[in-house]
């Protein structure tokens, strides 16, 4: 009867693997993406900061300004990740010159999209979908573009401002 009991117990263990296999991750959720990625930073001394989620935050400094950039993994683990830059400019009261002034900056730029959002921010984003094996080096490159671009339009688009 022992044998028996065991026999049941490994056949509905196997099955439950087999129907979820989500189960056995230590951390559901948590991106293989997001630690290759911040074994790259450590292993280049980039500062860094990890955030909530599949979230890292890294920071530069943009015209003797703190600036910092974060980094989304997407959660279900398929190679999204999404860039954001929030602190470019925060609340801006007269919208009627920075939209333009996006809109040459988007027109120039293909990979790094600017926009205000609903809070009246000026926000940089960037959408990639980065490969398992070099999606770390592929994140870097993205985000130092972004830094480069970011940089390039800062004049432009502090004109609209």
């Amino acid at each position: 009867m022992l044998i028996f009991k065991k026999n049941i117990l490994c056949c509905i263990a196997i099955a439950f693997t087999c129907f979820f296999p989500q189960a056995l991750q230590a951390d559901p959720g948590k991106s293989e993406y997001k630690d290759q990625f911040t074994s790259l930073l450590h292993k280049k001394e980039i500062v860094y900061t990890n955030l909530k989620g599949n979230n890292v935050s890294v920071a530069y400094t943009l015209n003797d300004k703190p600036v910092s950039i974060r980094i989304a993994f997407n959660e279900n683990g398929d190679g999204y990740v999404s860039l954001y830059c929030f602190d470019l400019a925060k609340n801006i009261k007269d919208t009627s010159k920075i939209i333009p002034a996006c809109n040459e900056i988007n027109a120039q730029y293909k990979w790094v999209k600017f926009y205000v959002d609903k809070d009246n921010d000026l926000v940089a984003s960037f959408n990639a979908k980065i490969d398992k094996e070099t999606g770390a080096d592929e994140c870097l490159e993205i985000l130092l573009r972004m830094c480069n671009i970011i940089k390039e339009a800062y004049p432009v688009l502090m004109k609209g401002i």
